[in-house]
């Protein structure tokens, strides 16, 4: 397999990436399924948070 390289030695990190993103998408489907796994107390900030408004303001 071809890698990033003018003479196409090497290892491709795209294809190496592979197994990870699906290990990596596993997770993500098993952290928004498992209720246990779930913070209820956790609130993120909103969109139209102001918890960065003073330090925008001074750009």
């Amino acid at each position: 397999m071809q890698a990033h390289s003018s003479l196409g030695v090497g290892r491709n990190a795209n294809w190496a990436l592979i197994p990870f993103l699906v290990e990596m998408q596993a997770l993500a489907e098993r952290l928004r399924a498992d209720a246990s796994l779930h913070d209820a107390a956790y609130a993120p900030p909103s969109a139209t948070s102001t918890w960065c408004s003073t330090t925008t303001a001074r750009r």
